[in-house]
């Protein structure tokens, strides 16, 4: 559920049920690490948990190798609760590649779910 707050009368609300998680045809991937971005990656279809895992697996390492070696040795990931994210397979190659240091629904740093928050790295980091 969504809460819209109105400029013009400040007392007055409208809930609306949307749809905030859906399946889409294409998804960006795209990394931010001190004054650089990493990316944008297409991935085209809908993503699901094998897609995902593959692309930690087989494309993240490229996607970061312009990166100093300290930087990706001591980075974290982060990531939403989409259901793609907190499959098995891709926690298991989140975990083999960022040994506890990753952040997300299932992982050793859980992301809140339905957070207001835009980001709980500030809240832990």
């Amino acid at each position: 559920m969504l809460t819209i707050y109105f400029t013009e009368n400040k007392h007055c609300l409208k809930d609306t049920f949307i749809r905030l998680q859906g399946q889409w045809s294409v998804n960006v991937w795209c990394g931010i690490t001190d004054d650089e971005i990493i990316g944008p990656h297409f991935i085209n279809g809908n993503l699901n948990g094998n897609i995902y895992a593959n692309f930690i697996k087989d494309t993240l390492g490229y996607l970061l190798e312009e990166l100093p070696s300290f930087t990706r040795q001591t980075m974290w990931y982060q990531h939403d609760g989409c259901p793609a994210h907190y499959s098995l397979i891709a926690r298991r190659e989140l975990d083999a590649k960022f040994q506890n240091r990753w952040i997300g629904r299932g992982g050793p740093i859980s992301w809140p779910a339905h957070s207001p928050e835009l980001t709980p790295l500030h809240l832990f980091l």
